[in-house]
């Protein structure tokens, strides 16, 4: 088995050395799988390896005086595959995790692999087309884990969960579970969270964001009445974009409708897809949005949040960090509910896109899930300790020295009732670039909020 999997394993190795030339990543794709921004890496600091331990067991004598010969028993080997190269803000996070399961694992040698994002997309699928997954990898939500879970390529994790469910909530596995089984273990996710300029904000009155649609809109007339625009926007990004008609779409139609669409299970020509943006086009009519700031890049549109020009600014909470650093009282929320009959606090665009997963064919199936629960447990303990993404586990240790905004986005995640994957990680790949086309022709006024369904229904079937 070992041989296979070293040939298996060179072969792979021959392949990526070849595809690499040519593939390169993208930076929306590390926003989206929960990665922080490029110029935010965590420092990846060398692990030592705990020495393998020392046999206690001393050899028995036969009443003839011969040494009897104790067989050694082999260790358990578990191969996971990644794409947390040394640049990458989760790479300390695999160290210190896996530096910790090598202590609590003492008789597994393991053994992890990180290759380039791009690269290991195809490294995966090709290696799920010849039965050659490793023991663990790494793994998209949606329709990549989906279509893995239909083959019979992944292990059901239904039967380890049970054990690790108080400190793993259901809400983070929900993008793992298909037909009602799991199949992916969560990591660490990113939400669009709203960030407040609350000096601004005091000056027309409001001491906290607004809970509801009307509340918002009221205090919104206020700050263009004081002569201020109300929100800033990355519109010259369409990932930017749909985040605002997503929070929109969320909060008035609610969780399991938006998702339902997302995945494909309905179709985009809804009426109250329609309604959310035609409400995300009046912002638009009535001036909550700069005109200019609906071109503005998104790093354009975070500094002139940062230079205090807007009271609100939606987007990753992977921004914690930046938007902490503003001379000015800020925090976070979320947008407010529209339609009380549909959405609730607490219902939140995000949550895990990825997650890890075990193939069906490692050699102890149960034994390798347990293991896998164990290590994501602590990739997301110690990715959010780096501030490389919010944790998808229950926090029961100390990050008192966590960014304080960033501390306030995971409590919002972990006291979430709902939560809807960004729709172009959550839809396949080819129907989210339709979706994305489609947002920037409402943004441009190219196309009504009829316009908009009538589309996407048209191309997305």
């Amino acid at each position: 088995m070992k041989r296979v999997r070293k040939m298996t394993a060179l072969c792979l190795a021959l392949i990526l050395l070849m595809m690499s030339l040519s593939a390169c990543g993208g930076k929306d794709d590390d926003y989206r799988d929960g990665r922080e921004e490029d110029d935010k890496k965590a420092t990846s600091t060398p692990t030592e390896k705990p020495d393998d331990p020392t046999p206690t067991d001393t050899p028995t004598v036969t009443s003839s005086d011969t040494p009897a010969v104790t067989p050694v028993q082999e260790k358990k080997k578990i191969v996971l595959w990644c794409n947390s190269l040394e640049s990458d803000s989760t790479r300390h996070g695999y160290e210190m995790a896996a530096s910790q399961m090598r202590k609590l694992y003492p008789d597994v040698e393991f053994e992890w692999e990180a290759y380039e994002l791009a690269t290991y997309k195809q490294i995966v699928k090709y290696a799920a087309n010849g039965d050659y997954l490793p023991d663990i990898f790494y793994i998209w939500s949606g329709v990549d884990l989906e279509k893995f879970a239909l083959q019979d390529k992944v292990y059901c994790l239904d039967s380890v969960y049970g054990d690790f469910a108080s400190d793993l909530p259901e809400v983070m596995c929900r993008n793992f579970t298909y037909d009602g089984h799991l199949y992916g273990i969560p990591l660490n996710y990113n939400l669009a969270v709203l960030y407040a300029n609350m000096d601004m904000l005091k000056q027309v009155g409001y001491t906290e964001i607004p809970g509801t649609y009307e509340e918002l809109t009221a205090c919104c007339d206020k700050l263009i009445a004081s002569g201020r625009y109300p929100f800033v926007c990355g519109g010259g990004e369409k990932w930017c974009i749909s985040e605002y008609l997503e929070s929109i779409m969320l909060k008035n139609m609610g969780p399991e409708a938006l998702d339902r669409i997302f995945t494909g299970k309905a179709t985009w020509d809804n009426s109250q897809v329609e309604e959310s943006a035609g409400l995300f086009l009046e912002m638009i009519y009535r001036r909550y949005f700069s005109p200019d700031s609906l071109m503005f890049f998104n790093d354009e549109a975070k500094d002139h949040f940062l230079n205090g020009e807007y009271a609100f600014y939606l987007n990753g909470s992977w921004f914690c960090w930046q938007i902490s650093n503003a001379q000015f009282d800020v925090t976070i929320g979320e947008f407010p509910v529209i339609n009380s009959d549909r959405a609730t606090p607490g219902m939140l665009i995000g949550g895990p896109a990825s997650a890890l997963a075990v193939s069906k064919n490692t050699e102890d199936p149960e034994f390798t899930a347990e293991f896998a629960m164990k290590f994501s447990q602590l990739v997301s303990q110690y990715c959010y300790l780096d501030e490389a993404g919010l944790p998808a586990w229950n926090i029961n240790y100390d990050d008192s020295k966590v960014n304080p905004l960033y501390r306030s986005a995971a409590s919002m995640g972990r006291f979430s009732n709902a939560m809807v994957l960004f729709g172009d990680c959550r839809m396949k790949e080819d129907d989210a670039v339709q979706y994305l086309e489609a947002i920037a022709g409402l943004r441009n006024g190219m196309i009504d909020e009829t316009g908009f369904v009538k589309e996407l229904a048209k191309k997305i079937r």
